[in-house]
């Protein structure tokens, strides 16, 4: 046999050490790519998704990793992006890394969850290779206790809005073993970087505009879902450019405590900024608000009950609220407010005017007869004897006259 000289030896040991491992083919390691795409669904192909507009979003198994986050092993995800955009991930509990585009775990694993946030005026698609799944195991994905076949299918749709996914291998659970969707009445950890759950986002909007000293500041929307239509303050600092996002929110907000007075039209988080800019850094801010005709008399609302409700020191508080226009199918309101956080549009002390109607003069009326019964409360309760002070005066008055007369 011929000896491989030296170097040649060297070459090799150096090739096969730094190579990277490979499948054995017993499935101790695998992987599965999941292919998210999302299209335009207006009829003029001008609506979102903004570039990117595709990811891709890993999950498999691997003898050498952990359930957590594995620096070598999984992938961080971008940050949340900026505005109406498609947005996928894994969530992580690590104290840093909290996304994640590739999610492999150990041996024993049996499934992964994903969060979806598809723009407004939009689908996505996530499709993904079958050919590419282990052969030996059942996956199946569920989505909002739909269940989906991934060895006989090779996509599913989704519309706007927040999704959570969840891949699982084997038999699924009589109970689903992902969480249902927050009812919202207590607050908790989110999977978004404003802390509200995942799955009780319904719809996420956001506007940049540049911030300056001494100007006023305007963020219009205009989303069939997001009833907030405007935001507007006067900044008191130099921000450059600011983003407003607005969370249109399925139930209460899981950052508050109780769910808002009054019966609830619409529940959401506003948020300017970030954390350093605040009410301190602005002045008259004000939140315009539309809400529709329909709903209002579906649920035998007066227009004039509606108020827009903000939680903050772990309290709702009213805000004044004035109606200021209309059109066929909305009225239009504005509220002054002193900051942003978690929101709720309501009829708070809704009552039927029809019911308890009164004209102006029966109220003057009520007003002098309820001034009278209290005047003759306070003198019929009284201890002194009727006509006793006049005596007393005559009586004095006598007095004087009769020590004139006799001096």
């Amino acid at each position: 046999m011929k000896k491989i000289p030296f170097i040649a030896f060297m070459v090799l040991l150096l090739v096969i050490s730094t190579s990277p491992a490979v499948s054995t083919g017993n499935n101790d390691s695998w992987d599965v790519t999941l292919y998210f795409t999302s299209l335009s669904s207006s009829s003029d192909n001008t609506s979102p998704p903004p570039a990117p507009a595709t990811y891709d979003r890993i999950f498999g198994i691997n003898s050498d990793a952990t359930d957590g986050f594995d620096r070598y092993i999984d992938k961080p995800a971008p940050p949340e992006p900026q505005g109406d955009a498609l947005d996928v991930y894994f969530p992580c509990e690590h104290e840093v890394v909290t996304r994640l585009a590739t999610d492999i775990k150990s041996n024993g694993t049996d499934e992964w969850k994903l969060n979806l946030y598809v723009p407004s005026q939009s689908s996505t698609q996530m499709r993904w290779d079958n050919t590419s799944i282990p052969e030996d195991e059942d996956f199946t994905v569920v989505v909002d206790d739909s269940k989906t076949d991934m060895k006989s299918n090779e996509m599913i749709e989704f519309t706007s809005g927040s999704h959570e996914i969840t891949v699982h291998i084997g038999d699924i659970p009589t109970s689903p073993t992902s969480p249902n969707p927050s009812g919202g009445s207590s607050g908790g950890g989110g999977g978004g970087a404003t802390g509200e759950e995942f799955e009780n986002i319904a719809s996420k909007h956001a506007q940049v505009n540049k911030v300056a000293a001494g100007e006023d500041v305007r963020y219009e929307f205009n989303e069939d879902d997001n009833a907030v239509m405007a935001i507007q303050f006067k900044s008191l600092t130099n921000e450059g450019q600011t983003k407003t996002s607005i969370e249109v929110l399925k139930d209460t907000s899981a950052l508050v405590d109780s769910p808002a007075p009054g019966k609830v039209y619409q529940n959401m988080n506003i948020w300017v900024g970030n954390v350093a800019f605040d009410e301190d850094d602005m002045e008259d801010p004000v939140v315009g608000f539309k809400v529709s005709k329909e709903w209002l008399s579906d649920n035998d609302v007066e227009p004039d009950s509606i108020v827009l409700c903000r939680y903050h020191d772990g309290e709702w508080t009213s805000l004044a609220t004035e109606a200021v226009d209309e059109n066929e199918n909305y009225f239009i309101y504005e509220s002054e407010t002193p900051g942003f956080s978690p929101f709720a549009i309501s009829a708070v002390g809704n009552i039927d005017s029809s019911q308890y109607e009164i004209s102006g003069t029966e109220e003057a009326i009520d007003e002098v007869t309820e001034d009278e019964n209290i005047s003759y409360s306070n003198t019929t309760d009284s201890n002194e004897v009727p006509g006793f002070g006049t005596v007393l005066s005559t009586f004095a008055l006598l007095m004087v006259m009769f020590l004139r007369r006799k001096d």
